[in-house]
């Protein structure tokens, strides 16, 4: 709560890496038009154009956005019931760490590299890779509402 955040509804711990990602945005309207009920922490990483476009986007759901930090983001992820990112090493491991379901925004320009990541995700069960943003909410409802 101190975070800006409704502690009875799920969060989602949304990052692409150190520098951050135009995809961020597109997360947070994806999820915007959506009917979900949840809390998203956004990490936009040194990308301070995002950042300030996710500080001023008007959301129906609470939001925390950060910048770039030197800490690593765990007790963020901690805080979330699943996480948002690329299907990179990094991304994985650290939900992997945080016992958290990853949720994996299918690659493009780094499909040759990170299609055995998003291969191993689906494979071993910890996490979902949608290839497209209007996918996102269905997957999300997914996670939150799973038994697992």
């Amino acid at each position: 709560a101190r975070l800006g955040l409704d502690p009875v509804l799920p969060t989602g711990f949304v990052s692409f890496g150190g520098q951050g990602s135009v995809k961020l945005t597109e997360i947070a309207r994806s999820v915007a038009l959506s009917t979900l009920k949840l809390n998203l922490i956004f990490l936009c990483g040194r990308y301070s154009e995002v950042y300030k476009e996710l500080t001023e986007l008007k959301t129906p759901y609470p939001k925390l956005v950060l910048g770039y930090t030197r800490e690593t983001p765990i007790y963020y992820q901690h805080l979330a019931q699943f996480i948002i990112g690329k299907p990179g090493s990094m991304t994985i491991t650290e939900a992997l760490i945080a016992k958290k379901p990853v949720i994996a925004i299918k690659s493009r320009g780094m499909w040759p590299v990170q299609r055995g990541n998003e291969e191993w995700v689906e494979e071993n069960k910890v996490g979902i890779v949608v290839s497209r943003m209007d996918a996102l909410p269905d997957a999300i409802h997914q996670v939150i509402t799973s038994d697992d």
